[in-house]
């Protein structure tokens, strides 16, 4: 039986000039100190969690434009000094030689040359002269899935192969002083210089085993990540939608793994692309994994910045390092880029009979199958909603802390109160069932996730209508029939009109144990257990009078919930489109400055304390006393 391919320890370098955030902040407040929106671009920049960053020449020189002749010529000296050293010891990681080596990925989107600088690399380091040579250009960051994508069919056409995947990115010689855009600006303090390389092997060796890969590029995005190609060279281009694209490729990402038998949200590893923060944060949400997950892409991104197709090899290196999964592990390693392209392959840790994983040390070069198996089935495994942006937990505290607020106003108290808060906690979470990974959707397995989709292809998508007043509205209609239609049904007896109401009762509730982490799947079991019991007992359905007219307390519970979520969202920096789809404008409640990152110590040390603080104080006023 032919052996999949398997992906070796990658080897990186970067160059040994360094640059700071404060750095970055210093000399773009000095550079640009009239801009009309500095401030902002300040804080997006800081934003990034960029700590350092390693450039090829000194930062004083990437500031001088020298033409482009010029840079040309020093990204090619660059590639000639730093390639060879990561090349010889990718070699070594995976046992082999330059003479072993079939064919060379070569892959960067920072300079042009012809011939390709794989004819160098033949020339002058060892490799036959019968080795293909596959040089990939324009794929951006998406390049390093890519390379190792093309490299698993290369090795599957000609079983036994070896392939090398070289990586070159030198992103600070395409620094462009003259452009003041907020996006080249915030480019300029992300993006950084390396240069990697992994072998991947048909042969028996340790790393990551490729099993199935895929590409897909979102259409008419083409535009959004982009090179405008000018006398003086190349402009970076980034449209500011890019971030939000993970809302468009976690399905994809779920889909591939899904034909695999896999659970894309219960996978072992994760090596993917860190273009920026909120890529990691929305891929944790839209996938429902822990943001620690993506913790060695998000490690490359604090230490080295941006450094295009580079950033999945330095991740998966990191993996190696840390301590190489089990054999047997499954995980999943994607690329995203230009286009906007995603390519992606899934796999599983091979425990291989070759060289053990090594420490190269920092690597500064100085210039001058089944779904998934029961055995591995995490039955109680903890609601990694806890991690989520804006996190379901807050969302769900802020649905129970607005009902334990007007409750005693709508005359419900006791058990029927503490059912009212139970309910809303669960309708807190109501807006996201837009999207197929958040915590509500996950409620019920494929039945909640197949409902969430349809509600985000009516919907629009994410933090559109069902984020919106017309949403809100329409939700709530529906909950407050179902509240009123089981309304004239006798206790202790069944009728179909009971139906609607235990179905909304059943997601609610068992939305908001999952938000709050509260039993995982046996949380769900008894939302279920205890939407049978309300509805039977018709705790918490009784009719209400409000503003002086009877309503179904399921409605109210519900309208609650849902504005007590989009008031949420509406603190943080993206804000809510309320009028959608009249229109997109994002509503906020706070002024810019002072919105909330989401998932950030803001909200784990501010915003959850004072919800549960808020909590508590209310369970105490209505707590009696004797």
């Amino acid at each position: 039986m032919q052996s999949l391919p398997v992906v070796c320890q990658p080897a990186v370098v970067v160059p040994d000039h360094v640059v700071t955030m404060d750095q970055t902040l210093a000399l773009t407040e000095r550079l640009h100190q009239d801009h009309p929106r500095l401030p902002l671009v300040l804080r997006l920049i800081a934003n990034t969690g960029v700590r350092t960053r390693h450039l090829v020449l000194p930062l004083a020189e990437v500031l001088r434009h020298p033409g482009v002749e010029a840079r040309a010529a020093l990204h090619q000296q660059a590639a000639r000094r730093l390639l060879p050293p990561v090349i010889e010891q990718a070699l070594g990681n995976a046992g082999l030689t330059a003479a072993d080596i079939d064919a060379i990925i070569y892959v960067s989107c920072t300079s042009f040359a012809m011939p390709s600088m794989t004819a160098w690399l033949i020339n002058n380091l060892g490799f036959r002269p019968d080795t293909r040579q596959l040089p990939i250009a324009q794929l951006g960051c998406a390049a390093g899935g890519a390379a190792v994508n093309r490299a698993y069919d290369l090795c599957l056409a000609r079983p036994g192969s070896n392939v090398l995947i070289v990586s070159c990115e030198f992103c600070s010689l395409c620094y462009q002083p003259g452009d003041a855009d907020i996006g080249s600006l915030l480019s300029d303090g992300l993006f950084g210089d390396a240069v990697a390389a992994a072998v991947v092997t048909g042969q028996d060796r340790a790393g990551f085993r490729a099993e199935r890969s895929s590409s897909y590029l979102i259409p008419g995005t083409e535009d959004w990540i982009c090179f405008a190609v000018k006398p003086t060279g190349f402009h970076f281009r980034l449209d500011r939608r890019v971030p939000r694209t993970m809302e468009q490729l976690a399905p994809v990402l779920r889909e591939v793994s899904a034909a695999h038998g896999w659970d894309a949200g219960l996978l072992d590893f994760y090596i993917v692309h860190a273009g920026g923060p909120r890529i990691l944060d929305d891929l944790s949400k839209f996938l429902g994994v822990s943001p620690d997950a993506f913790r060695h892409s998000r490690a490359t991104l604090t230490e080295y910045g941006n450094i295009a197709s580079a950033v999945v090899l330095d991740a998966l290196r990191r993996l190696f390092l840390a301590g190489a999964p089990r054999p047997g592990a499954t995980g999943l390693l994607a690329g995203f880029g230009p286009g906007i392209t995603a390519e992606m392959a899934v796999g599983s840790w091979s425990g291989g009979a070759g060289v053990a994983a090594r420490d190269a040390g920092p690597e500064h070069v100085p210039f001058s199958r089944t779904y998934p198996r029961l055995t591995r089935a995490r039955i109680f495994r903890p609601d990694i909603s806890w991690g989520l942006v804006m996190l379901g937990r807050d969302h769900a505290l802020s649905g129970a802390v607005a009902f334990a607020a007007i409750g005693p106003l709508l005359h419900v108290t006791g058990t029927h109160l503490l059912a009212g808060v139970a309910l809303t906690a669960g309708a807190g979470v109501l807006p996201d069932l837009d999207e197929p990974g958040s915590t509500i959707a996950r409620s019920f397995g494929f039945l909640t996730g197949a409902f969430a989709w349809i509600v985000h292809k009516l919907s629009g998508g994410h933090r559109k209508g069902t984020h919106s007043l017309l949403g809100i509205a329409v939700l709530t209609a529906g909950a407050y029939a179902a509240g009123w239609w089981q309304a004239g049904v006798p206790h202790g007896t069944f009728s179909w009109h009971l139906v609607p109401a235990g179905l909304v009762l059943g997601l609610l509730f068992s939305s908001g144990f999952r938000a709050l982490r509260v039993g995982g799947h046996f949380g769900d079991a008894l939302g279920l257990a205890l939407a049978a019991f309300v509805l039977w007992q018709h705790w918490d359905l009784d009719l209400v009078t409000l503003a002086g007219r009877q309503v179904a307390v399921l409605g109210v519970c519900t309208a609650i919930g849902m504005l007590a979520h989009v008031a949420g969202d509406m603190c943080t920096h993206d804000g809510c489109p309320l009028l959608y789809p009249l229109s997109r404008h994002e509503f906020g409640l706070l002024p810019e400055p002072i919105r909330i990152t989401t998932n950030k110590l803001a909200e784990h040390w501010v915003v959850t304390p004072l919800l549960l603080a808020a909590l508590a104080w209310l369970a105490w006023r209505d707590t009696p006393l004797t």
